[in-house]
């Protein structure tokens, strides 16, 4: 449950249609790396990785000469590289280690109610929900305000 409700706030939390149900499995794999690592310094890495390409090849079709078409090009074999070497690890680890991507026992130390009632009433939560409450508000209340 901890899984869920960090990788969909992650996901609803970078704010833009376009990008939350990228942003939402990617929530989910960094959370789940988190608990089965004990450690939240890979899923960092990984975020800091993730962002460092796309502001890479942001800033190579904004700054250079070269075309869109050229860096978009560049983009897709990079990320379908990168889609391959996690297919490739995917299988290598499912079949290494039949146990890898089972969360045994976290499912047994405390009663589904309860964790549901920490996951909801956590700080973090209750700090985003009203946040993005508020953020909602002020847009539609900006949208109604004609510009001059």
């Amino acid at each position: 449950l901890a899984v869920l409700v960090s990788g969909v706030t992650f996901g609803l939390m970078h704010g833009n249609f376009t990008q939350i149900p990228f942003a939402l499995v990617v929530g989910l794999v960094l959370g789940y790396i988190a608990v089965k690592t004990n450690s939240l310094l890979p899923g960092i890495i990984i975020h800091f990785l993730n962002n460092a390409l796309s502001v890479t090849f942001t800033l190579l079709s904004t700054n250079t000469d070269l075309s869109d078409s050229a860096v978009n090009l560049v983009y897709s074999f990079v990320l379908i590289a990168i889609a391959i070497f996690g297919l490739i690890s995917f299988s290598v680890l499912s079949r290494k280690h039949s146990g890898f991507f089972k969360l045994l026992g976290a499912d047994k130390m405390i009663e589904f109610k309860e964790k549901a009632k920490i996951a909801f009433y956590s700080p973090t939560v209750l700090v985003f929900s009203i946040v993005s409450i508020m953020e909602a508000i002020m847009m539609v209340v900006m949208a109604e305000v004609p510009t001059i």
